[in-house]
C-alpha cells in the first residue's frame, strides 16, 4: 500500500476516534502512534531543531521530520438505498442505520481539502452529489436516506461502480478512496468491483443482520423467499452468506468491515477505524 493511501486511511481513522470519543482530532498522528509526516536525510540548509532525535539515534544518518500539509483526497461514497433495507427484525433497520452512518462518515471525511462525492443507488442511480468540499451539499444524501424517499426494492451495485469509473474517466479526478455501503447480497457485482479495487483503494462496509448470517441446517437444498425483495433463491444447509462474502473480499484484497445494524453506529465506526489502521502491506 502506498504512503499516500496509508496517510489518508490514518487521517480518517484518527478523526473517527475523535468523533467516537468526543475529542479533538489531529491530522498528524493516529492513536496507534503512526507519524503522518515524512522523514528525509538532514541537509546543510536545514534547521537543526528539525532533526528527529528518536529516529536518528536508531540509524547512522540524521533524519529531518517534514510536516506535509494535507493535499486533499477524492473520496467516493456509494450507498445502497434500496427500499428492501426497510426490513429489519433486530434493532434499527438497515436504512435507519445507514442514515446515521452516512452523517458520521461524511463528517470524518470532509475537511483537510478532501473532496467527497456521494452516490445513492437502487437498481438505478437515485441521487448523485459530485466531488465537493461542501458538507451541506453532501448531507442532502443523508437526508434522503433518512426520509426513505427511495422506494425501489431492487438493487444493482454495478450501477454505482460504473458511475465511479465514469466520473474518474470524464473528470480526470481519480478516486483516492471508495467506501461501498451495502449488504452485498446482490448478485454479479464481483467482476466490476474486482476491477475497481485493482485501481482504487476500496473499503466495503457490509450491513449485516444477525438473522441473515446462517440458514438453519437443511437436508439438500430448498427454495427460500427473500423477505426484503420477494425473490426466490435456493439455499443449502451449509449456506453461510457472510462467510463466503468475507472470503471473497480477502481473496481480492479488499478491506471489509461488517456493520452490525443491531449495535450502535459509533461502536461499528470503532471497528472501521481499527480496520483502516490494520490493513497495511
Amino acid at each position: 500500500m502506498s504512503t499516500d493511501r496509508q496517510q489518508l486511511r490514518l487521517r480518517i481513522s484518527k478523526k473517527i476516534y475523535g468523533v467516537t470519543a468526543g475529542g479533538h482530532t489531529s491530522v498528524y498522528k493516529s492513536t496507534s502512534g503512526y507519524e503522518l509526516s515524512e522523514k528525509r536525510p538532514f541537509q546543510i540548509s536545514d534547521n537543526p531543531k528539525a532533526v528527529d532525535v528518536v529516529s536518528t539515534i536508531t540509524r547512522d544518518n540524521w533524519l529531518v521530520k517534514v510536516k506535509n500539509p494535507d493535499k486533499g483526497a477524492n473520496i467516493f461514497m456509494s450507498w445502497d438505498v434500496s427500499g428492501s433495507h426497510e426490513f429489519g427484525p433486530l434493532g434499527k433497520n438497515k436504512l435507519q442505520f445507514m442514515s446515521e452512518l452516512s452523517e458520521l462518515l461524511i463528517t470524518v471525511c470532509v475537511g483537510g481539502g478532501n473532496r467527497v462525492a456521494t452516490i445513492c443507488h437502487t437498481e438505478v442511480i437515485e441521487h448523485f452529489t459530485p466531488l465537493t468540499t461542501n458538507r451541506f451539499l453532501l448531507e442532502e444524501s443523508s437526508g434522503f436516506i433518512k426520509e426513505g424517499v427511495f422506494k425501489r426494492k431492487g438493487t444493482n451495485l454495478n450501477i454505482s461502480v460504473r458511475e465511479i469509473i465514469e466520473c474518474a474517466n470524464t473528470s480526470g479526478q481519480k478516486p483516492d478512496l471508495v467506501f461501498l455501503v451495502s449488504d452485498f447480497l446482490t448478485q454479479n457485482f464481483e467482476k466490476k468491483l474486482r476491477a475497481l479495487a485493482q485501481e482504487v483503494d476500496c473499503i466495503a462496509l457490509v450491513l449485516r443482520e444477525l438473522v441473515e448470517e446462517k440458514f438453519p441446517a437443511l437436508s439438500g437444498t430448498m427454495a427460500v423467499r427473500d423477505l426484503e425483495t420477494g425473490k426466490i433463491f435456493y439455499a443449502s444447509g451449509l449456506t453461510n452468506l457472510y462467510g463466503d462474502l468475507s472470503a471473497w473480499f480477502k481473496k481480492n484484497q479488499i478491506t471489509h468491515v461488517f456493520m452490525d445494524t443491531s449495535r450502535p453506529v459509533l461502536e461499528n465506526l470503532d471497528h472501521l477505524a481499527q480496520a483502516l489502521e490494520d490493513n497495511f502491506d
